[in-house]
């Protein structure tokens, strides 16, 4: 696998005024919202850490959306985590973060979007989980509700299982974790070749990305666990009729590279989660909710079977509109990524 190496200057400096080498890289990309930036910078700033670390926010804000340099390390300053701010003419989530990986200078990478709040020992817990088991290369957190949100169907990109487990081969990467609240070994990512930038917000299929992570890391005999210690907070702002297209959303991502798995690459653990996804959760589902007569519920469903549909028919066609032509269905997903971090981004 490559390896991570610290670039020039890399570090930050500790108590002792020592320049040392961070021992984890908080990534956010964000675009065009700045008031969860601040928020999110906010909690980033009073994390408790006593480890080296660092945060990359990679800004595809509009110009007059960013929030600048100035005013990042004004909302950090006296926060334990020093924050790098990258403004970036790209669009798209998944090459956002593809972009503050490569510039990450640490061993580890924390993954979170603009839209969550990182409890204190984020940091911290995410580090000894590593610590403890040299095996691991990914492992995903509790996402709870900020505020007064549930956690039923109306709920997304929370996680909120009270116990640990391992994730393997065939499961529903939806299963393990979120992708809201994770990390990895960058060197992990770098074989990888990072988020497939086909796929997430930004993109003609906006979703699916983080889980089709998951799911190519663990196929490709990586260890990921799921633990419950890492806590972040996701911020409800979407009202009930936007939830309804995000849940096709999460659909229509998941079928596609499910799809494609299938098809490129004859596997039958993707045939047993797309299967369980549009039969179990979504046709399932339909009925369910009709029995107990939760129109929104049921409401929900539907969509997440016309997501799925969209999904499959988009590989099956092979739609270049959507970017999902032969050559994505064929050919390795990923970025082209190098292992020595990238002094700007820009």
């Amino acid at each position: 696998m490559l390896q991570p190496r610290a670039g020039p200057g890399a570090g930050v400096v500790s108590t002792a005024g020592a320049w040392v080498p961070p021992e984890v890289t908080v990534v956010i990309s964000t675009r065009n919202r700045p008031e969860f930036l601040r928020d999110c910078l906010e909690s980033i700033a009073a994390l408790t850490t006593s480890r080296p670390a660092e945060a990359v926010v990679v800004d595809q804000s509009d110009r007059d959306r960013q929030l600048g340099q100035a005013e990042v390390a004004t909302l950090t300053r006296h926060g334990a985590v020093r924050v790098r701010y990258l403004p970036s003419a790209t669009v798209g989530a998944s090459r956002g973060r593809n972009l503050g990986i490569q510039a990450a200078r640490a061993p580890i990478v924390a993954v979170t979007d603009d839209d969550c709040r990182a409890a204190p020992d984020w940091v911290d817990a995410l580090c000894d989980l590593f610590d403890a088991d040299p095996e691991l290369a990914m492992v995903c957190g509790r996402v709870l509700p900020a505020g007064a949100a549930g956690t039923g169907p109306d709920a997304v990109a929370v996680h909120t299982a009270e116990r640990g487990k391992p994730f393997r081969p065939g499961r529903d990467p939806g299963d393990l974790g979120s992708g809201n609240n994770v990390a990895y070994r960058r060197s992990v990512l770098m074989a990888l070749r990072g988020y497939d930038e086909h796929l997430g917000p930004g993109t003609p299929v906006p979703a699916g990305e983080d889980a089709e992570l998951f799911f190519r890391l663990v196929r490709a005999g990586a260890k990921a666990r799921y633990e419950p210690r890492p806590v972040v907070y996701h911020v409800g702002w979407r009202d009930p009729e936007a939830l309804l297209d995000v849940w096709r959303e999460y659909s229509l991502g998941a079928a596609a590279y499910l799809t494609r798995e299938i098809v490129a690459r004859r596997d039958l653990g993707a045939l047993r989660v797309l299967a369980q996804r549009t039969l179990y959760l979504g046709l399932g589902g339909w009925v369910v909710y009709g029995l107990r007569g939760e129109r929104w519920g049921r409401r929900m469903s539907a969509r997440r079977v016309s997501g799925a549909l969209g999904g499959i028919w988009s590989v099956l066609r092979a739609d270049a509109r959507k970017g999902l032509g032969r050559r994505w269905i064929l050919e390795p997903p990923g970025a082209d990524l190098t292992a020595e971090p990238l002094e700007d981004v820009s």
